[in-house]
């Protein structure tokens, strides 16, 4: 699991932005895989110190209470840097586990 913190933007690229200055990170849209189907969708996710790459997964959790989908939604946003993040909204990365 990937840690998390608040903080307040607009778009999906400036959380990013802010995640991988906090957490000295890079977050890079997955290009390389042969399956099209995963390099339109996914993330790597590398750990600057340690180098360690891994694949993940980003979600948008809109119109949950304490990371509980009650009644919300969970958007797969895919590789959409521009996607509008709402107040409340949560983004949920995690590493593919397949």
């Amino acid at each position: 699991m990937m840690p998390s913190f608040e903080v307040y933007v607009s778009a999906l690229s400036e959380a990013l932005d802010e995640y991988s200055a906090r957490f000295n990170v890079t977050l890079l849209a997955n290009g390389i895989c042969e399956d099209p189907s995963m390099s339109e969708k996914y993330f790597i996710h590398t750990d600057l110190q340690s180098g360690k790459e891994t694949l993940v997964d980003i979600h948008v959790l809109r119109g949950v209470k304490e990371h509980i989908i009650n009644g919300g939604e969970s958007i797969c946003i895919e590789q959409d840097m521009d996607f509008e993040i709402q107040d409340q909204d949560i983004i949920n990365m995690g590493p593919l586990i397949c």
